[in-house]
């Protein structure tokens, strides 16, 4: 029997950093997606919560979690802008200690833009009427 072909994995990708982060993508126009990673030394006996701020009304939701890494996805509006905190709640207190990026959600439906498009190829010419 010959030998087995040696198989290179690469360098093994770390399960956790230890970092305090939080970060949105956009789903689509109704969703997006929340992840994070809180350091062990910072979640030691707390209470952790993410907190979803709609920055057009100033309007926020808290939701707890049990996890120090994990993720989730929150039920939003459609062309909004969102940030997100993840923090201590205690006592009714919410202390964040990492901000998220910002993201916008897209409209629903299609685009209100109309007229005509021409794609050129070397083999034929074709307009696409957009409505």
């Amino acid at each position: 029997m010959g030998s087995q072909p040696y198989l290179d994995y690469g360098v093994p990708v770390n399960k956790c950093y230890s970092e305090n982060i939080i970060r949105l993508l956009v789903r689509d126009p109704e969703f997006i997606f929340v992840y994070w990673e809180i350091g062990e030394e910072t979640t030691n006996h707390i209470s952790l919560a993410i907190k979803i701020i709609n920055l057009s009304s100033g309007v926020s939701e808290l939701r707890d979690v049990k996890d120090s890494i994990g993720s989730s996805y929150f039920s939003v509006m459609s062309q909004t802008t969102y940030e997100a905190e993840i923090g201590i709640r205690k006592g009714g207190i919410f202390m964040p200690f990492a901000k998220s990026n910002k993201v916008t959600t897209p409209r629903i439906g299609t685009s209100k833009a109309y007229g005509s498009v021409s794609l050129y190829s070397h083999l034929s010419i074709a307009t696409v009427i957009i409505k």
